[in-house]
């Protein structure tokens, strides 16, 4: 599978099977800087809460030796998906991301993600 676009940022898909079945889908943002990965985390969050309403976790944390985590969290009928976006204090210079998971909320149930 190739990139494609959640509104205007590329994503990068990768996907899990377990017992011959889709287990999880993993989308990965492609840009590398902290301005346009927070913008794509900020803008699919708001895609997601226009879908499914406000998340139903939120958790910001920070990490060791700088940086930070940001994960929200929805659940639908089927369906846990989890938004983050992170940066990280490197000792080459800082990284920064964002990714969004959709995986089936019961194991073994629905593999219609």
């Amino acid at each position: 599978l190739g990139p494609f676009k959640i509104g205007n940022y590329d994503y990068e898909p990768f996907l899990s099977f377990a017992g011959g079945s889709l287990g999880k889908v993993h989308l990965r943002f492609k840009g590398t800087g902290g301005a346009e990965a927070y913008s794509a985390f900020s803008n699919t969050k708001d895609m997601l809460v226009g879908k499914y309403g406000p998340p139903v976790g939120s958790e910001k944390s920070k990490m060791m030796g700088g940086g930070e985590i940001q994960t929200e969290k929805w659940i639908s009928d089927d369906t846990l998906i989890t938004l983050n976006y992170y940066s990280m204090s490197l000792p080459g210079g800082a990284s920064f991301g964002a990714n969004i998971t959709y995986e089936p909320r019961l194991s073994g149930g629905s593999d219609k993600l």
